[in-house]
């Protein structure tokens, strides 16, 4: 359970207290959450978004959807969409695109926090690496971001619908048995 040296680094030089839980390659964070009960929005989501004027990073629960008008209106960029993930991995550093934690300084952005992770009981995030998480107290992770603005910029997500009344929807017993998975093949590398 390693996470990348350069936010190890950042977060002891800054004197935060941190824990560190594994979810394994083929997990989730939610995995997570409901194994140690906490909930899902305790995980901090960062989601990069570009212009003109650069990339930007909102930062929001894993369980919420940015709300890209009020973010838009917020910063007082209207012409912010998402980053395409080559960009994103141009500016983090030693972090895979999709695990990259939450926190401004780490690349230099602009970034703006979901007003909601003041009010909660630590904060989790995903630590550099798939397959890592790491918590730090709700304290430090504000003190943390003392440096970027912070703003309602999140909405719930809708809950998932699935279409029961449709004639051809089937049920989790109809579907047993109806998918094959195949095994998979080793693949032998020669030098």
């Amino acid at each position: 359970m390693d996470m990348a040296e350069a936010l190890q680094t950042y977060l002891q030089r800054r004197e935060v207290a941190f824990e560190i839980f594994s979810y394994g390659p083929g997990g989730r964070p939610a995995d997570v959450a409901r194994a140690l009960g906490f909930a899902l929005d305790q995980i901090a989501r960062p989601i990069f978004l570009h212009d003109r004027r650069g990339l930007i990073m909102a930062v929001i629960p894993s369980n919420r959807r940015l709300n890209l008008t009020a973010l838009r209106q917020f910063t007082g960029r209207p012409q912010l969409t998402p980053a395409p993930t080559d960009t994103v991995a141009q500016a983090l550093v030693n972090c895979e695109p999709t695990a990259a934690p939450p926190f401004s300084e780490l690349y230099d952005l602009e970034t703006v926090v979901e007003e909601a992770f003041a009010d909660m009981d630590g904060i989790y995030f995903v630590a550099c690496r798939t397959g890592i998480l790491a918590r730090v107290q709700s304290d430090a992770f504000q003190r943390l971001h003392a440096a970027s603005e912070w703003a309602t910029i999140a909405t719930p997500a809708p809950p998932l619908r699935v279409p029961t009344r449709h004639p051809r929807a089937l049920l989790p017993r109809q579907l047993a048995g109806r998918f094959h998975m195949p095994r998979p093949t080793p693949h032998r590398h020669d030098s």
